[in-house]
């Protein structure tokens, strides 16, 4: 029995690993496709993802897992009595409470709250399994690059051919600079399309290749050996330029900050601080090529003067003055779970699909769906960086990697809206929010 119990625990590590690989594919099967207004709506539509099937699949291998563990000791190991009754778990059961009055009762299209709600468990589940079965941390970190490494020489090579071809098998929709919509730069040339990876939109890569860039410097720090350390500069670069073909200016800025705060924690320790001085060298050598290279896209988007910037600073704004007219009349309960857009639809039904869009700030996002529980949701969040921040002297290598990674994504999510309002940004945050768990879990 102990055997076979080490072999499905192996098992599901393995698996593990190959979805954190496997995350930025959006293979998926679209079963409800969303409309408004006779065009297609993202978040309206509902479909099952590979990545979901690959997750079920090793949520059934733990449940068989802790079943065959329940029957080799006799007893539930992993809970006991006072567990389930302490005030974490009681504050969870008031949360789960609250979460399912908020979707079954006050959402406004109740069915794409429910399809948004089976997000949020899979997501509970990814952190539960990454907590329980404990993958190697430096094992996630190599699976991750890994990964982004790949999307970003596919970003690299889509943004020298500016196209973006469509694989079904990949889940990648075709992409052209010409088509309004599309996420572009526009120069004295024309329009410069922005990457995107095999992912929907080329901030959500950007989110990707930080926590990646974050992962190198972190395996640097933690590995003495020469050749693991020049593969890991050569995975950097890559991932860098990988970044820098997005042109995500919330993403770049995260890093920037990320690096900052990192050096400033650990400014007392030469031998860090070499190796991360090393990395800011690295990246303000490619950032300098990369403009003198394209100066026209990094004046866009840094200045951002001309006509398409210029819309999306002014749409940006306007979204704040929406957020409050749909908070105000729904503070208490909220709209519901994934309901933004409806509400959107709701105050303005004559436009197109595409005009309606969560609000670019998640924890305003959050809020407004969930009302007042969403509004402790975030305070407690902020209140948890701001302990873990105090905590800093005392972290470990691996706790400090971990709290940075967060952090950068804590500063994305002021920017955008894909941690929260997309199926593969719930992952991403849960992966970083296990790690965070993790560490502390080990301190106790």
């Amino acid at each position: 029995m102990s055997i076979v119990l080490e072999r499905i625990a192996k098992l599901i590590k393995f698996l593990l690993l190959g979805l954190i690989f496997l995350l930025p594919f959006q293979t998926r099967l679209i079963y409800k496709l969303g409309l408004i207004n006779g065009n297609p709506w993202e978040y309206g539509t509902e479909s099952l993802y590979g990545t979901e099937i690959l997750l079920g699949i090793i949520i059934l291998l733990a449940l068989v897992y802790f079943a065959l563990s329940v029957f080799k000791n006799k007893q539930l190991i992993f809970w006991h009595k006072n567990e389930l009754l302490s005030f974490r778990m009681v504050l969870f059961y008031l949360t789960t409470l609250l979460l399912l009055i908020n979707v079954f009762i006050f959402a406004l299209d109740k069915g794409i709250s429910v399809y948004k709600l089976t997000s949020l468990i899979l997501s509970g589940a990814f952190i539960c399994l990454l907590i329980v079965f404990k993958p190697k941390i430096t094992n996630i970190y190599y699976a991750l690059v890994a990964s982004a490494t790949f999307q970003s020489i596919l970003a690299i090579e889509q943004f020298v051919s500016q196209k973006v071809l469509a694989n079904k098998w990949l889940g990648v929709a075709a992409q052209d600079p010409n088509t309004l919509g599309t996420p572009v730069v526009e120069i004295s040339t024309g329009r410069w399309l922005r990457t995107f990876g095999t992912l929907p939109h080329p901030n959500i890569l950007a989110g990707f290749l930080l926590i990646a860039l974050i992962f190198i410097i972190g395996l640097t720090i933690l590995n003495d050996n020469r050749r693991t350390k020049k593969l890991l500069t050569l995975f950097f670069i890559i991932n860098l330029v990988g970044l820098l073909t997005t042109l995500s200016r919330g993403a770049i800025f995260a890093l920037a900050l990320a690096i900052i705060i990192w050096s400033f924690i650990k400014q007392k320790d030469k031998e860090i601080n070499k190796k991360i001085s090393k990395y800011v060298l690295v990246s303000v050598f490619i950032i300098i090529a990369f403009s003198v290279s394209f100066p026209e896209l990094i004046g866009s988007r840094t200045l951002g003067q001309d006509r398409l910037e210029n819309i999306s600073n002014t749409s940006r704004l306007t979204q704040y003055s929406e957020f409050w007219q749909i908070y105000k009349s729904n503070w208490l309960s909220g709209i519901g779970l994934n309901n933004y857009t409806v509400a959107e639809y709701l105050n303005s039904p004559g436009q197109s699909a595409w005009d309606y869009q969560p609000m670019h700030n998640a924890y305003l996002l959050i809020i407004a769906e969930l009302g007042l529980m969403g509004l402790i949701v975030v305070i407690s969040y902020l209140a948890f960086l701001i302990s873990k921040f105090k905590q800093r002297i005392n972290f470990s290598q691996e706790q400090l990697i971990a709290f940075i990674s967060l952090l950068a994504i804590s500063i994305v999510a002021i920017f955008d809206h894909y941690l929260w309002s997309f199926y593969f940004g719930l992952l991403l945050f849960s992966l970083v929010m296990s790690l965070n768990i993790r560490q502390e879990e080990q301190e106790k």
